[in-house]
This record gives C-alpha cells, structure tokens and sequence, in this order.
C-alpha cells in the first residue's frame, strides 16, 4: 500500500554519493514537507526551502533538537578502513553512530528507519567490515522500530571524478563474473539504484523489519523516476 500523507524527513550523510541523490529525491517529492539534514561541515541543501541543516558531530547527537515532529529518517553514514583510518574508527562509523542514530530515531518515535548496510552482512563473520554491519543492524533490531528497512546493497558503483583506480579496474571484470549463475547478485549496484529504491521503499506503508536485496534494486532508478512537484 502507498503512503502519500505529507511527511517530514531526515537524512543523516547527505554528502555522500547515495545520500547526495536520496536528498534530491526527497526534495522532488511533493509529499515531503520537510528535509533535516544533520552532518559535520554544510552540505550545500541550505538554499532549498525545504531544508534544515544541523551541523554537529554525530557524538553531540544528544544535543540535536527539533521542532515538530521527524517521520522517516534515512541513514546514509558509512566509511571505508582507508578514510577512516582504522577498524576501530571505521566501527565507530559504520555501527556506533548508526545506532545511535537509531535510538535517537526511537526517542522521537519517528514511523521509519531506513538504513543502508552490506551484502553478506553477519554479526559473527571474522570478516571485520561485514561483522560489523551484521552487528548494527543486530542493535537496531533489538530497539524494535515501529517500521526498520534494512538495505543490502553490493558493491556500489558511483561516478567519480576523478575516477578511483581501483574502481575502474575492477568494475568490468566484476560484471562479466556476474554473468555467471548464482553471481548475479554481486552486480554492481549504482548508487542511483540505491538512492531510488530507498525512496520507493518510504513511499510504502510497512511495519516491523524488511530487507531489500541488492537484485531487487537493479534498475530501481529507471522504474521509480523522481517525482515532479505540482
């Protein structure tokens, strides 16, 4: 069932190449009255009218304060081991803020949680990335949101510029490799896909926890256009 009520929102990562995209979906979308954003350093949303920017370190989340109330809050944090330097500062990232984020979300008794994890995401992988994934959605779970959706994307492919190396070079063999039966799963995932399936998912009426899939969010941009404002 679609939900079209009018609804204010937050997005915690917005300058990131998801969160980027997802913020000018919600600000395309007519049903959206309200866009907060919380992030360190300014985003570059101010000049929509839509928007209220909350610049604070995500330790200070405490301290954040809203006038009225917050329906969806979409959690775009994430980091990688290079940028953040080490694991534990990259747990501190990917896990602690993320929960945080989430027992603020309780506290507000804000409607939906939308978060973005991993493929292969599980709490006791000796792998350190998926591990943690696995353990913060494990905790938003256990706060027993009144409606979760948990996204596992794949690798996420996203235009650059410059473009990373890395990225380049691996991004065609992987998707040759996921020609094969039982790989398709691990296509690429473009961050549109993800930014345009979390948008779609919002617009849903749901309760208690789902999982979108990184198949099913192949193509969500193409299917799911951002929405033109009467």
């Amino acid at each position: 069932m679609t939900d079209t009520a009018p609804y204010s929102a937050l997005v915690a990562g917005a300058t990131g190449a998801t969160g980027r995209l997802l913020v000018q979906r919600l600000l395309e979308d007519p049903h959206c009255q309200r866009l907060h954003l919380i992030h360190y350093r300014p985003t570059g949303f101010t000049d929509h009218p839509k928007v209220s920017e909350h610049l604070l370190a995500m330790e200070d989340l405490e301290n954040l304060e809203i006038e009225g109330t917050i329906e969806r809050v979409f959690c775009c944090l994430g980091s990688t081991l290079k940028r953040a330097g080490s694991v534990a500062a990259f747990v501190r990232v990917d896990r602690d803020y993320v929960v945080a984020l989430g027992r603020w979300a309780q506290q507000q008794q804000v409607e939906q949680f939308h978060v973005i994890s991993s493929l292969g995401s599980r709490a006791r992988s000796p792998n350190y990335y998926s591990r943690t994934k696995g353990e913060m959605e494990q905790a938003l779970r256990a706060l027993a949101l009144p409606a979760l959706a948990i996204y596992h994307p794949s690798m996420l492919h996203a235009h650059r510029d410059p473009p990373r190396l890395n990225e380049t070079l691996s991004f065609p063999l992987v998707r040759l490799l996921c020609r094969l039966p039982g790989l398709r799963r691990f296509r690429p995932l473009p961050v549109e896909d993800l930014a345009a399936a979390m948008h779609r998912q919002s617009q849903q009426a749901f309760q208690g926890t789902v999982v979108i899939r990184s198949e099913s969010m192949q193509g969500a941009a193409r299917s799911n256009p951002p929405p033109t404002e009467a």
